[in-house]
Formats: structure tokens, C-alpha cells, sequence
């Protein structure tokens, strides 16, 4: 925290942004300009020791830099640079005729100004770039800082399995038998909050968890592409105790403005937004969209918006429901999931007839059998002498009254096929592993598939 030249500044507030950084050693070293005034373009440059034997030394550096982060209202920061040109507020001091900066917090010019300044481009060497498995929020379904959207006709329950997931995701409820890590939700309602406390309160019973003091925070219809709608969303999401881990966009008509969805600029436009706030917060964000008019088996509107998408799924209502993904990026795409609606009696309302008031919740009917269909996957086809190897077993165990056959019958029987003796123990290994044939007390018998 010293002043690249001798003369200080007086002790007081000023708007500022980082314009450079520097990693020397176990430090970040932080160059913040002043912005305006008689002051424009000092430089004062801050030391954060980010690692140290010095616990205390380590911890305040660190939580310096998150406060620095929420300043700029960039929390899931990959790289220093993106910390460039967004202005804050510092509060300066002055110790030994050298400024220091006390505190940091967001800047009205920031809120005015959701545009910043061109940052600096950075070249990164392939073989650098460090390599991640994926980070589910919900496993197989939705990663992590992704781009995501659920399709399909009005009133197939689309919205009820966005809520699903958001409750999931906000309480930390596993999904199907997976674990799932909770996090703060953000559900933007376009299309009524009434009827989604209804929802809400239905998925409770029905699940039996409870949301009290969750993170789960519902907001009205937000202009997605307005910069000055998603500067007011993004000043909300400044406040939370914590970055969200999802943002649900339903619907997207409801969330698109006065645009039109089948412009290829306005759609643009849309996705160039969730971008910039999925960037900002590491989050996902989910959006929940129509069918087409006349192609009910692609999302309405430009194509886009496909084109962007990470995951991509269409939930389909014929007796029960369907959700069958149509695009992955970047994973294995999961098996269809078949579940159901079912009706909800919401404890403790009625309607002015006196009737009690009924809404809906989605039941999972498939079990999740990724885990063992991947391992079926690993197993290769028979190889020549294994097929020969599984016939003799099979032909000799046939003719026996007990269903086995030693093993000295099956080498014997192996040799006289033309099977050398080096090679029977590798492939009756093979056969044994592989699941084909078990082996106890000297004797071989088939298993059934």
C-alpha cells in the first residue's frame, strides 16, 4: 500500500479502479488509480500477501481481497484482471507520509456506468490451462457457471421442474440419490408470485423439507437485455450474504423486453446478458422457454440462443413426462428421466367454498443407473481366444449333470481347439473378470446374464 511517488494525497474518500496487478512471489500487488478530482490518475499500489506462515497475516489479505471483489461486484473472479477499469469508492489514509487504503466499497459511478472501460487482453498457453472436472450443481443435469435452458408446451410442468431443482439446489436436498451442494437461488417469477408460493409451499410437503431460512430469494420480471433493469437486478444480488449459485429466468418471453424473439440481434442481445451476469457470479443461469409454434422439438425463436447454450432440455407430456436433453456441451449426454405430476393439498388454505386448495409437485420415476451403465460401457467385446475359451467351457458344462466343468477339463478342452498352454490362465482371467465364468474349489461354472 505505497504511493509510486513521495507526495501523498490527503486522507479521504475517492472513486478509483485497479489498473494493473502484478503476482511476485506470495503477493498480489494491486494498482489503483484515482478517478476525477485534482487527483486523477494517482496511483496508490496495494500488497496483498495472499499466502504466508503468518495465519493472521494470510486471512486478512485474503478477506481484503473479497471485500475488493464485492466492491466491484465481481465475485467468482478467475483471473486478477477481470477486477480491471470497474470503479469503486477507497477510503485513503495516510501512515509514515505514505497512503494506505483503508476500506473499499462500490462506487456510485459503477452502478451508472455498467460499462466499463476495454480491459486488457490476456493470452493464456493451451497446455496452462488448468483442467476441471465437472462441478455439478445437480449431477448429470446442471454444472455449474453454466448456460442452461428447459423447453416445452404451456402447461407440461416445466416451471414445476425449475422449481424442483431451485428448491434442490437452495436446501441442499439430494438429487435423484445424488448429493447436492446448497447454495443461494435466485427465481425470477415473470409469470406471478402467487401462484409460485403455492408451488413452493407444495414442493415442501411433498418432499417434506422444509425452506425456512433458506436461500432461496424470488424476484418479479426482469428485462433481461434493459441495462438499466439488470443494473437494478445486479445491485439486488450485490446484497446477498453470498454470490448465487443459480438464477432462473421464467420465462423467457417474460424476461426478454420489448424484443423480438426471432431477431437474431435481440436474441443476441439476450444472451450476451446472461453472459455478462453468469461471468459476474460463476452462477448458472437457467432459463425456462416455450416450444416452437410448429417444431414442438426445438426451443421458440432464433437459433441463437441454442447456438449459446451449455445444456439444453425438452420436457415432453404424453400420459407422464419426459425430460430429454437435446444439447450438452461439454458432458455426457444423460439418459431421458421419466416423472410425474402429482397433486398437492396445501395444508392450512381453502378456497371461499370452503374446498382445500391443491397444487402440484414433480415425482422422479427413474432411478439414476449412470454409474453402473458407465461401467458396462468398459467392458470390451470378447477377444478371439475368449471366445474360444467361453465355447469349450460352455460345450463341457452343458454335458455335465452338475453345471461345472474343472478346470484342468476346460485347459484340456481348450488345448485340443488349438489354444496354447501359455495363454489359457490369461484368458480364463479374462473370462472370470469380465463376468463370463466363476471359479471356486477347481471348478468353473457360466453366469447368467
Amino acid at each position: 500500500m505505497v504511493a509510486t511517488r513521495q507526495d501523498t494525497i490527503p486522507q479521504g474518500q475517492y472513486d478509483a479502479r485497479i489498473v494493473r496487478s502484478l503476482f511476485t512471489g506470495h503477493s498480489l500487488f494491486l494498482e489503483f488509480a484515482i478517478i476525477g478530482g485534482e487527483h486523477d490518475g494517482h496511483i496508490i499500489v496495494k500488497p496483498l500477501r495472499l499466502h504466508s506462515s503468518d495465519a493472521n497475516t494470510q486471512q486478512e489479505a485474503r478477506a481484503e481481497l473479497c471485500q475488493i471483489c464485492r466492491a466491484v461486484g465481481v465475485m467468482a473472479p478467475k483471473d486478477s484482471s477481470e477486477l480491471y477499469n470497474i470503479p469503486m469508492t477507497i477510503h485513503v489514509g495516510v501512515d509514515k507520509r505514505r497512503n494506505t487504503i483503508l476500506t473499499y466499497s462500490s462506487s456510485r459511478k459503477q452502478h451508472a456506468s455498467p460499462s466499463p472501460g476495454p480491459r486488457r487482453l490476456q493470452l493464456t498457453r493451451a497446455d496452462q490451462i488448468e483442467m476441471r472436472p465437472p462441478d455439478w450443481l445437480l449431477r448429470g443435469m446442471l454444472e455449474r457457471d453454466t448456460f442452461a435452458l428447459i423447453f416445452g408446451d404451456p402447461g407440461c410442468g416445466k416451471s414445476l421442474l425449475a422449481i424442483d431443482w431451485a428448491c434442490r439446489i437452495a436446501t441442499g436436498t439430494p438429487w435423484r440419490g445424488h448429493p447436492v451442494k446448497a447454495g443461494p437461488v435466485v427465481y425470477i417469477a415473470g409469470e406471478g408470485q402467487q401462484g409460485f408460493g403455492r408451488r413452493i409451499r407444495a414442493w415442501e410437503k411433498h418432499n417434506d423439507v422444509s425452506l425456512a431460512d433458506a436461500p432461496l430469494y424470488v424476484a418479479p420480471a426482469v428485462a433481461i437485455p434493459d441495462v438499466s433493469q439488470v443494473a437494478e437486478l445486479l445491485t439486488a444480488l450485490g446484497l446477498l450474504d453470498e454470490p448465487p449459485a443459480l438464477i432462473v429466468l421464467d420465462t423467457l418471453a417474460r424476461c426478454f423486453g420489448g424484443g423480438d424473439e426471432n431477431s437474431t440481434q435481440d436474441m443476441s442481445k439476450f444472451v450476451s446478458a446472461c453472459d455478462a451476469i453468469r461471468q459476474r457470479y460463476g452462477c448458472t443461469i437457467l432459463v425456462v422457454h416455450h416450444a416452437g409454434h410448429a417444431d414442438k422439438s426445438r426451443a421458440r425463436g432464433a437459433i441463437a440462443l441454442k447456438a449459446a447454450l451449455d445444456a439444453e432440455y425438452r420436457l415432453a407430456k404424453d400420459g407422464g413426462l419426459l425430460l430429454t436433453a437435446t444439447k450438452m456441451k461439454d458432458a455426457e449426454m444423460p439418459a431421458p428421466v421419466a416423472m410425474e405430476l402429482v397433486t398437492v393439498e396445501l395444508p392450512g388454505i381453502v378456497d371461499d367454498y370452503g374446498n382445500p386448495v391443491t397444487s402440484a409437485a414433480v415425482e422422479m420415476i427413474d432411478a439414476d443407473t449412470g454409474a453402473i451403465v458407465s461401467k458396462a460401457k468398459t467392458i470390451r467385446p470378447r477377444g478371439k481366444w475368449q471366445d474360444v475359451g467361453f465355447a469349450v467351457a460352455r460345450r463341457l458344462i452343458a454335458a455335465s449333470e452338475d453345471g461345472q466343468v474343472s478346470i484342468d477339463a476346460w485347459r484340456d478342452g481348450c488345448q485340443a481347439a488349438g489354444m496354447v498352454r501359455q495363454n489359457q490362465h490369461r484368458v480364463l482371467e479374462g473370462l472370470v473378470s469380465r463376468g463370463d465364468l466363476a471359479m471356486r474349489d477347481g471348478a468353473l461354472s457360466i453366469i447368467p446374464t
